[in-house]
């Protein structure tokens, strides 16, 4: 039986559609840090997180070749999880702006 994530809840407000909407992506996706992300943004999110910028490409052959976490929607997408980025830039060898 598939689960409706859209369906709606009047009575509850919108809080509680999103928290619907996200429980078909797996447990603690409801916050929203948990939230994928389209990996188009991880080279901006990387360097808002402080660490040194990395080329799309690099993050693109690294999401094919599973050397990060990353997550390949239906829809043919790439996605990310914004609570990766700290193990994304490891796997990267990316160098923190902090570090120095």
């Amino acid at each position: 039986m598939q689960q409706n994530c859209m369906r709606d809840d009047p009575d509850q407000g919108e809080k509680r559609v999103q928290r619907k909407k996200n429980a078909c992506h797996g447990p603690d996706h409801g916050s929203s840090r948990m939230e994928h992300r389209p990996l188009t943004d991880l080279p901006a999110a990387l360097l808002q997180a402080g660490y040194e910028p990395a080329p799309y490409r690099e993050v693109y052959e690294a999401a094919r070749s599973a050397r990060i976490p990353a997550q390949r929607g239906r829809n043919g997408r790439w996605s990310f999880v914004l609570d990766d980025i700290p193990q994304i830039a490891d796997r990267l060898r990316l160098l923190s702006s902090h570090a120095a």
